[in-house]
């Protein structure tokens, strides 16, 4: 006896083949990979990166180096022409080692060498995007420093200003401050009892016309502030990072 299907039924059975033949049987799972490390978006992978400083300074602030031959004690004072009995910061290095400060943007003041007067000062002024950094002998000099903005908005190397040469070894004698008749106490401030620093020269009026004649024989106006507050040079650092180096 023999069967034979409708057209209907031959069109089902046909259909049934060629299904078959696609959906294959799923004999095992997958074999997994070796990569099993679970897959996280970007945005939260970012949370879990270690973050990279912008800059030496590690934001706004200072990266000060010790260029001198022995350890030394860096402090940062607040607020234009002023030494306060509280110093804002301070920092110990050895020589040749170096150290960020960070500083609040809109901060004013200067960072010098101890807190004593006569000495350099590094001026400060960190405006948001344009912090800005010079040299100044006004109040003295206890040795040479340098600033450089650690960026510039040209995006060129930025231009070291200050002096690194001794300026202290072939001074005259009347050109250093003399602990036992102080010229500068309307700077306010703790006088050194030092004899090795060259005594400051003032603002408005001249306080030692020695120190002001041999300084200006040695130094240009641009390099650091000598008398007056014009023509020296300023380190502009469009993202907020002075590099300070002391000599």
């Amino acid at each position: 006896m023999s069967f034979q299907a409708s057209g209907t039924l031959r069109s089902i059975l046909t259909f049934c083949v060629v299904l078959s033949a696609i959906i294959l049987p799923v004999h095992s799972a997958p074999a997994r990979t070796e990569n099993t490390s679970p897959w996280i978006p970007r945005s939260l992978k970012s949370l879990f990166e270690p973050r990279v400083a912008a800059n030496k300074c590690g934001g706004t602030g200072l990266y000060i180096t010790n260029s001198g031959s022995g350890s030394q004690t860096y402090t940062v004072f607040e607020g234009a022409w002023t030494i306060t009995s509280n110093p804002y910061k301070t920092v110990t290095l050895v020589s040749g080692k170096s150290a960020a400060v960070s500083l609040p943007e809109g901060f004013v003041g200067h960072v010098q060498r101890g807190n004593l007067l006569p000495t350099t000062w590094v001026e400060l002024n960190m405006v948001a995007g344009a912090a800005d950094g010079d040299l100044s002998l006004e109040i003295g000099c206890d040795g040479a420093a340098q600033v450089q903005a650690s960026a510039i908005a040209s995006g060129e190397t930025p231009p070291v200003f200050g002096f690194s040469q001794d300026i202290l070894k072939n001074a005259p004698a009347d050109a250093f401050f003399n602990p036992a008749n102080p010229t500068n106490e309307i700077l306010g401030g703790k006088l050194t009892t030092a004899t090795g620093v060259l005594d400051a020269t003032g603002t408005d009026s001249v306080i030692n016309q020695h120190t002001l004649t041999y300084e200006q024989s040695v130094l240009s106006q641009s390099a650091a502030y000598l008398f007056g507050g014009v023509g020296t040079n300023q380190a502009i650092a469009s993202d907020n990072c002075l590099l300070v180096t002391f000599y």
